[in-house]
């Protein structure tokens, strides 16, 4: 009985709200555009160099982008992270 009133609720407020969107919070939320940019930017250097394997050029630009959007990424997880902690510290 609990079981069948359960999923009677769960579907109708299913169909009256829709599904849930989860929310996570972190570094990258704010970044979204320009990590877009820099992902796009290493995919086609990754599709030139996957044509051309033999290239140096390719291979090297590839290498570079690559260095580059993950130190990007750090230094977004490491301001994120160093303004959680500044956060909860104030709280403390």
């Amino acid at each position: 009985m609990v079981i069948l009133q359960r999923h009677c609720v769960h579907s109708i407020s299913y169909e009256i709200l829709g599904p849930t969107e989860k929310t996570n919070q972190d570094c990258f939320n704010e970044n979204d555009n320009m990590i877009l940019d820099l992902l796009a930017t290493k995919h086609k250097l990754l599709a030139a160099h996957r044509q051309d394997p033999n290239s140096v050029a390719k291979k090297t630009a590839f290498t570079k982008i690559r260095h580059v959007v993950q130190a990007k990424f750090r230094d977004m997880q490491h301001s994120w992270l160093s303004e959680k902690v500044d956060e909860i510290q104030t709280l403390g």
